[in-house]
């Protein structure tokens, strides 16, 4: 809690300036000419730029992770949403990315936004496994925990998959093995998921 209320504290302090170091750069920006030699530096101070205010929205929702709202999702109409989002990525990466065939209006209850954002999380990290002109199918289907009637979600890959020793902290915020990652993509995924009363399960394929 303690690391969360810190992590927290520096991201607001840290978001204003450099929203206003955005501002100021696209500003600066716009009185260069595309043609001009010195316009890749400024395309290159944006992309960095956008990249810090995301990189602080993702420690903002692991510090303090919005509530979850309770509504009817389709997933059918949820798979869609996030092949739309992600496809761009996929092909610009030389990748396929597949949406498996959805049986049945199966409908959750739980929140769209944040179960979109799993799901991102998840596909995206898929992408980064992808072997050249791999494939990323997103499918799902039904099963039961005890007594209880389930939604699987599964986000396959052709990639090497995650080493033995690594399986066992790779939900822990803060563990990356990406060069620039901040090790929270798959930590804010599994409490998300966790809050709507399931789980996410790493399984090996043949």
């Amino acid at each position: 809690q303690a690391l969360g209320e810190l992590t927290a504290g520096l991201a607001h302090e840290i978001r204003n300036p450099l929203g206003s170091i955005q501002g100021a750069a696209e500003i600066l920006g716009d009185a260069i000419p595309e043609d001009s030699p010195r316009r890749r530096m400024v395309d290159v101070q944006m992309k960095e730029l956008r990249r810090l205010r995301e990189l602080l929205d993702r420690f903002l929702s692991f510090a303090r992770p919005a509530p979850v709202r309770r509504d009817p999702v389709d997933i059918a109409g949820l798979l869609a949403h996030v092949s739309d989002l992600v496809g761009a990525e996929a092909r610009n990466r030389g990748l396929t990315l597949a949406v498996g065939e959805v049986t049945g209006g199966r409908i959750v209850t739980g929140d769209r936004d944040q179960l979109t954002q799993v799901l991102m999380n998840l596909t995206l990290n898929a992408l980064d496994a992808s072997p050249e002109h791999g494939v990323v199918t997103l499918s799902t289907g039904a099963c039961q925990e005890g007594r209880r009637d389930c939604v699987v979600l599964e986000i396959l890959d052709e990639g090497a998959g995650i080493p033995l020793d690594q399986r066992e902290t790779m939900f822990n915020p803060f563990v990356t093995t990406k060069e620039g990652g901040t090790g929270l993509g798959l930590s804010i995924a599994s409490r998300i998921v966790d809050e709507h009363g399931g789980f996410i399960a790493l399984e090996e394929g043949p």
